[in-house]
């Protein structure tokens, strides 16, 4: 009996997908040396995302294997695609029959199909006729997956480039980490999320009106020759301004690198950043947390435990509940104060406002100015503190993106010594007395009453002249 190629099954399919409304689908569609089975675009969406479907014919364990790598290995050259595995019932291969009656078939049959992530986890697979797949298919782009996806994407990507041109030494003394060959690989993706924190930072501070002369991320995108140079003229000329925690940090790690090697990384950090950052932004979640735990798989051995952000979420309500202020008063509100002693990239801190702004929202009506109480929340009502300065980086970085205007000189999230210090004396132990001192005209430290040399840490820039309205309110710790 003549079988049915798989082509012709993927053909029928893009058929009866393509009829659905919304929905447009192409089979076999030629990129590279193969061709994707189907390609699938939701018309809906304000931005389109092509979906990649990947088919076997069979619905054994070794089938949805098959067609799940094969999915997961188009991902790898599509930072903003999503990916289906996709199998077909045996009974489909029949080709006696006429290709109406095959269509009709395939119409009623059940599938097995999956959306297919970019790592680690399993697809989870589900059987439904090809009405059932559309309606997956039309939920698939959820955008704090997909989005999440692409910046894991390019910073695995880039880290692997970095690694590749030996580049783990020069990063690890930029970031003061030991040189063992696991810190080698941690340097290099701990400098790849840094880089990637400040090319979304910089891409959503085109938004400023006084940063319009910094050199626009799109140049690097548009000449990847010329990415390194490019990028160190920009944020050196933001550094200039402000936005210390985020960019120097990004900068030291760059400038560890010669153009050659920093080259293609960056422009590949750079156009991730250019397609993402503004839909990130308006996501109002901490991206960096879970990719730096999944990143850094002994994360948990230093000392770091990611606070996932539905806990978080749900810590923040019921932390802040009715009694706590009057949610329509927005002045009552800016003087809250609250604090994260070991903030890690900020996932708290950001639940926490994000749960004021909400309140505010509901109990304020049309009155609600949300925009400049994310300005007082970010600059003057949460303070955070972390032993790790890439993670101080990333909590900067996280609660900027949904509004750029925030002044940096004003945070509250400062890198602490922990532990013995060399010099004598403890750390972060004693952060409890510590009080701010100023030295010169741009920088400050912490410094422990008891005066023990090793307390005195440099931190972040100064903070400027405090608004005299602002007083030290209510403090949830």
């Amino acid at each position: 009996m003549a079988h049915l190629r798989e082509e012709t099954l993927n053909t029928y399919l893009a058929l009866l997908l393509d009829s659905h409304e919304g929905i447009t689908a192409t089979a076999e569609r030629r990129v590279s040396a193969e061709a994707i089975d189907i390609t699938v675009a939701h018309e809906a969406s304000a931005a389109p995302v092509p979906i990649l479907i990947e088919a076997k014919i069979g619905q054994t364990p070794a089938k949805q294997r098959g067609a799940a790598r094969q999915a997961r290995s188009r991902l790898a050259a599509a930072q903003r695609a999503l990916a289906f595995a996709l199998c077909y019932p045996l009974e489909l291969r029949d080709g006696s029959i006429s290709a109406r009656a095959t269509r009709e078939a395939l119409a009623v049959a059940t599938l097995s199909f999956a959306p297919v992530p970019r790592f680690q986890c399993e697809p989870t697979w589900r059987n439904g006729t090809v009405a059932d797949l559309v309606a997956a298919l039309r939920n698939a782009d959820l955008s704090q997956q997909r989005v999440a996806g692409a910046v894991e994407h390019a910073v695995r990507e880039a880290a692997r480039m970095l690694l590749e041109r030996g580049c783990g030494p020069a990063l690890a003394s930029a970031l003061a980490l030991p040189k063992t060959s696991r810190d080698l690989r941690v340097a290099s993706l701990i400098a790849a999320l840094m880089l990637s924190n400040a090319a979304l930072l910089h891409h959503r501070l085109r938004l400023v009106p006084s940063l319009v002369g910094v050199g626009r991320l799109e140049a690097v995108v548009g000449q990847p020759e010329q990415a390194p140079g490019l990028v160190r003229e920009a944020w050196n000329a933001i550094l200039a301004i402000g936005y210390h925690p985020v960019f120097a940090p990004a900068l030291a790690a760059l400038d560890a690198l010669a153009d050659a090697d920093a080259r293609e990384p960056m422009h590949w950090i750079a156009e991730n950043a250019v397609a993402v950052a503004d839909e990130l932004a308006s996501l109002r979640f901490d991206h960096a947390g879970s990719l730096y735990h999944r990143l850094l798989a002994s994360a948990r051995y230093d000392g770091s435990f990611y606070t996932n952000n539905v806990s978080a979420a749900l810590l923040a309500r019921l932390a802040l509940p009715e009694e706590v202020a009057d949610w329509a008063n927005a002045d009552a509100l800016a003087r809250l104060k609250i604090i994260d002693p070991a903030c890690g990239t900020g996932t708290l801190l950001m639940a926490a406002m994000h749960a004021i702004r909400d309140r505010h929202e509901r109990a304020a009506g049309a009155e609600a100015d949300s925009d400049l109480l994310y300005l007082v929340l970010v600059e003057d009502g949460l303070y955070g503190l972390d032993i790790y300065r890439h993670g101080v980086q990333l909590a900067a970085c996280n609660l900027t993106l949904g509004n750029p205007r925030v002044d940096y000189s004003r945070m509250n999230l400062f890198p602490m010594p922990h532990g013995p210090q060399a010099e004598g004396g403890g750390g972060l132990a004693h952060w409890n007395c510590w009080r701010r001192r100023r030295i010169g005209a741009t920088s400050q430290v912490w410094q422990c009453r008891c005066r023990a040399r090793a307390c005195w840490r440099q931190s972040a820039p100064s903070r400027g002249r405090r608004r005299a309205s602002r007083r030290r309110g209510n403090s949830i710790w």
